[in-house]
């Protein structure tokens, strides 16, 4: 039964922490102690105390023990026959080491044959309930003094530095200096055997970057210089507001996110920092945007930090356009504002066409739903694109200038919306808050034609002709707003006429537009096939990037084993000889945009089993997978896998099984899951139940890559309807809801989509799954309206050559 969230802090406004956790005896439990001490406001106190055995509680007022009751149940310590005033109340318990990658919870790898232990950290959004007692919620800003019990000489981190340390017969004692102010949710600690590499960057910060002991330590390397920069180059541009003397960052073997921005001490998942000598380029812009995002979060989040859920985006949106910002200006080679426009924008559209898609800012009337708003392609994606908007439209400096009094009036509080746009508003020309808050509050975009009127664009279900956003008078063509600008057929193919004379945000904004309406009954399918003809002798990787989703998008009406699919590859094998022998004549230079077009070509080459692709990534394979060119390494892999399944796929599983390089698991995943075999597709099905083979946090990637293999999708969607409460056990609340989503994106007949929410019927009043499964209905029927409708035109355009 669905309950309403209650604020805590009504009750308690908490100043500081003291918190004593006893890990050293390795077991699965923790004993701890907590002194909170903070201003009762009225009769009774409530503190968010979840799964753990309360031994003892007592509760003073100037050192005098005070009369009180209290009851634990339903995840709350309540203590009560209390009097308003300053008290301190400590707390004596038991705590569980998770499993689930929350709260405290262990992570382990294997080194020099025996298995390492690791006891970390994931509080956001409300965990710290699971570690110790507390007002688990951001507005409760308190200062932290923690204390930790280990086994003798394992590095042991926390937020701030160690304040001294002593060790007794094998015990190891490990205090922290006071933090600042802060939420419950950044509170972090790493206990473990690692590796690390410090520097000190240009403002004095000691910056240490550290891995498990099975990585080569110097895949510490970039993202520990990308996080000395970035911390220079937010101090320059937000002001002197980061409060520690260190920061640390540490690879996680086990994590369910990517990544987190515990204050001074942030978290990733190793794919998310490791940078290797043959990591891809990809992983090099990965890492350097995730590391980028999460110390954005040192100042927008943990300096200053949303009053509630609903007003994440004061987080989340910010870090996601600022990481594009900050890899723009320390490695501009990267071209990182392309990666945001054909990336988080183009996430950002698709998504938000959606009927019933959240908005940016997400009003929260259950517990269970906090953990549902961390939407990437809305909250994260979205909200970037709309503060783009706002920060062009002010222009960058005069967004900064406002960004530096936001942080300097509000620093160790907690804020609204309306308080940012009250910092930016003396720096703009124009009413910020009026221009803004429709677009975060309400959810879609509109559709503007050339005379500037204005509907509603929604994919699947009528659109309404009445919601105006606002926007500036004149409609511009480059990727600045949010919205999609319709264009006749006549109009488009005008303009595409005149390609050349575009620039590139107008050349993305023009197919981006086209491919969207594609998926509305305002432009055929079969035009998507028209445009690929008319610039398949284009040689910049924007236009083919693009080009690459079009084809995807016919792939719709002709799927891989399906007896049209060689239609496709048949289209595509003409579309690409001309860029194929382009990108495979150029000097190997390392430029970004050289590697990005290289890569999506030959993408498409390997998608066609064009023939020379095919002869390349032979040859390039080694029986050392880890000296594959990274770039191709995956294409090589699954080019392999189809010469000898046999052979291959036992040579595959037996090293995903013992690497611990994370670019290479992924490789072999995504090309594994793509094999012809029932044998073969029976294994890595099997390893869905196996965790000690496919970790939790990369369940649900093998779960993905079996689903888009048209030979494994059955199997893959009825083992999950067989072992649902398996894996939301395993991979935790945070993960679960993705499943649904990400099934509901592959549906292409009737009966996969009566499977679906037939067996999605029992959980779609539950909070985490609700605006998930409202949300699938109308896109799976979407599409397969779509497919009934467009298949014929499709299949008749991609003949005609």
């Amino acid at each position: 039964m669905s309950k309403t969230v209650e604020r805590l802090i009504k009750y308690l406004k908490p100043e500081k922490y003291d918190i004593m956790l006893d890990f050293s005896d390795g077991k699965d439990e923790f004993r701890g102690e907590v002194e909170i001490s903070g201003e009762a406001l009225g009769r009774e106190v409530r503190l968010n105390a979840e799964e753990m055995k309360i031994n003892d509680v007592s509760v003073f007022r100037d050192g005098e023990h005070l009369d009180f009751k209290y009851e634990h149940s339903d995840g709350e310590l309540v203590i009560t026959n209390l009097t308003e005033g300053e008290i301190k109340i400590r707390v004596e318990y038991i705590g569980k080491v998770r499993k689930d990658m929350k709260g405290a919870y262990e992570s382990w790898y294997e080194f020099e044959g025996k298995k390492r232990r690791i006891i970390t950290t994931q509080f956001e959004s409300h965990a710290a309930r699971y570690c110790f007692p507390s007002v688990d919620e951001p507005e409760a800003k308190a200062q932290f003094h923690l204390t930790l019990k280990t086994r003798a000489g394992v590095t042991v981190l926390s937020n701030d530095k160690i304040e001294k340390q002593s060790e007794k017969n094998g015990v190891m004692t490990t205090s922290f200096r006071e933090t600042p102010k802060m939420s419950t949710y950044l509170v972090a600690f790493v206990i473990g055997d690692f590796q690390k590499v410090t520097a000190r960057n240009r403002d004095g910060v000691v910056v240490s970057t550290y891995g498990a002991l099975n990585q080569p330590v110097k895949a510490l390397e970039f993202a520990n210089e990308t996080a000395c920069r970035a911390l220079e180059l937010y101090k320059d541009k937000f002001g002197d507001f980061y409060p520690f003397s260190k920061l640390d960052q540490v690879a996680l073997p086990d994590f369910a996110a990517g990544a987190m921005e515990n204050w001074g001490l942030v978290t990733y998942r190793e794919a998310c920092l490791l940078v290797s000598d043959n990591s891809p380029l990809s992983t090099k812009r990965s890492v350097a945007t995730t590391v980028t995002h999460e110390l954005a979060h040192q100042w927008f989040g943990n300096l200053v930090t949303m009053k509630w859920w609903d007003e994440l985006w004061l987080n989340e949106s910010f870090a996601n356009m600022i990481e594009r910002y900050a890899v723009n200006e320390i490695y501009p080679e990267y071209n990182a504002w392309q990666d945001f426009f054909l990336g988080d924008c183009v996430a950002a559209l698709f998504r938000d066409a959606l009927p019933y898609v959240q908005p940016v800012q997400v009003e929260i009337t259950d517990p269970g739903e906090i953990d549902t708003i961390f939407d990437p392609a809305i909250v994260y994606a979205k909200g970037a694109r709309l503060l783009f908007m706002l920060a062009r439209r002010m222009g960058f400096d005069a967004f900064f200038r406002g960004l530096r009094d936001y942080f300097k009036k509000y620093q160790y509080s907690n804020t609204t919306g309306e308080d940012l746009w009250g910092s930016l508003q003396p720096y703009a020309e124009f009413e910020v808050g009026e221009f803004m808050e429709k677009w975060i509050r309400e959810p879609g975009f509109p559709e503007v034609y050339p005379d500037g009127r204005q509907r509603e664009f929604k994919i699947g279900i009528s659109k309404k002709d009445n919601s105006v956003w606002s926007l500036p008078k004149d409609t511009k063509d480059d990727m600045t707003y949010h919205y999609v600008l319709y264009l006749s057929d006549e109009d488009f193919f005008k303009k595409l006429s005149e390609y050349n004379e575009l620039n590139e945000e107008q050349k993305i904004r023009l197919l981006l537009d086209r491919e969207l309406l594609a998926r509305t009954d305002e432009v055929e399918s079969r035009e998507l096939a028209k445009v690929v003809k008319e610039l398949h002798g284009r040689t910049d990787f924007a236009t083919w990037d693009l080009l690459a989703s079009y084809i995807a998008d016919l792939a719709v009406f002709m799927p891989r084993g399906s007896e049209k699919f060689p239609l496709l590859q048949e289209y595509v094998r003409k579309m690409i000889p001309e860029i194929y022998e382009y990108v495979d004549s150029l000097p190997e230079t390392g430029e970004a945009e050289q590697i990005k077009l290289t890569n999506t070509v030959m993408s498409l080459a390997e998608m066609s089993d064009y023939e020379p692709a095919v002869k390349e990534f032979l040859k390039l394979y080694n029986d050392d997978l880890m000296k594959i060119d990274g770039e191709k390494r995956t294409l090589v892999l699954r080019t392999k896998l189809e010469e000898d399944e046999k052979k291959y796929f036992k040579i595959f599983t037996k090293v995903y099984q013992e690497t611990a390089d994370a670019d290479l698991k992924f490789d072999l995943l995504a090309a594994m899951a793509d094999v012809k075999e029932d044998e073969n597709i029976d294994t890595l099905v099997s390893w869905l139940s196996e965790p000690e083979i496919v970790r939790p946090q990369d369940h649900l990637y093998l779960y993905i890559f079996l689903a888009r293999n048209y030979r494994a999708r059955e199997k893959a969607f009825n083992w999950l309807y067989e072992n649902f409460d398996y894996v939301r056990e395993t991979v935790g609340e945070e993960m679960i809801g993705d499943y649904p989503k990400y099934m509901a994106g592959m549906i292409r007949t009737e009966q996969e989509k009566e499977d679906l929410f037939e067996f999605f019927k029992d959980y779609e009043k539950e909070p985490v799954f609700a605006r998930i499964i409202k949300m699938a209905k109308p896109q799976v029927e979407a599409r397969l309206r779509l497919i009934e409708e467009d298949t014929e035109g499709a299949i008749k355009e991609v003949s005609t050559l």
